[in-house]
């Protein structure tokens, strides 16, 4: 049986101690409905997955400040992380930075001590209105050399 693996909308989760393999979907999916009517996928962690042989993760609409913790990426099909943002938020009494955190994963893929770059889309959104997009980086800062969970 097939099944999507997911969170929808949710905050507060903790996803742990997974094998998410050769799904047909995405390996993890996190989608929001959309921050303007306050339903956004947030604060959840997810670690210690392996996660192989999937189709890319990917992030939709409203999500942010989820915690990815020494989560193993290996055999991951295409890009990594799929529609990664970082919103910076500018009002008239607030400057926000939106993103999610990655931190001690292992990717299959990165043999460096150096931070993992991940693909992310930076809007820049200016008292309700995104006012720049630039593709740019966030950054896995301190990534495993060695699987986590086996």
């Amino acid at each position: 049986m097939q099944y999507r693996h997911g969170v929808y909308g949710g905050c507060y989760n903790v996803i742990e101690n997974n094998t998410i393999h050769n799904s047909p979907w995405k390996a993890i999916e996190m989608d929001g409905a959309g921050e303007e009517i306050n339903f956004p996928v947030m604060n959840n962690t997810i670690r210690y997955n392996v996660i192989y042989g999937n189709g890319i993760i990917t992030w939709f609409y409203c999500q942010y400040n989820n915690k990815f913790i020494k989560n193993d990426f290996v055999g991951i099909r295409g890009k990594d992380i799929e529609w990664e943002k970082v919103i910076i938020k500018i009002t008239s009494d607030n400057f926000k930075i939106i993103k999610n955190y990655y931190e001690g994963n292992y990717w299959d893929t990165w043999h460096y001590k150096l931070p993992k770059p991940i693909d992310a889309k930076w809007i820049i959104r200016m008292f309700g209105r995104d006012v720049l997009k630039i593709n740019g980086y966030i950054f896995d800062w301190h990534p495993s050399l060695q699987p986590n969970c086996s």
